[in-house]
């Protein structure tokens, strides 16, 4: 099973007192069931007049709190 997820990115430059934001998109897979979870993600938004991006692949582990 594969779960997308779409939402938003954003920045503050706390020194020049601006914002930047953008889209983002991520599809998160469960390819050992119980031991292994794996998210890939990406975001963008433009500054200063360029477009940058933003990669994510982080492997998580699942614990079940509860039954």
């Amino acid at each position: 099973m594969a779960v997308l997820e779409f939402g938003a990115t954003g920045e503050r430059e706390i020194s020049e007192r601006n914002s930047h934001l953008g889209p983002a998109v991520g599809i998160e897979i469960e390819p050992i069931e119980n031991w292994l979870e794996m998210e890939f993600g990406a975001s963008t938004y433009r500054s200063h007049g360029a477009t940058n991006w933003e990669l994510e692949l982080p492997l998580k582990k699942p614990f079940r709190l509860s039954k």
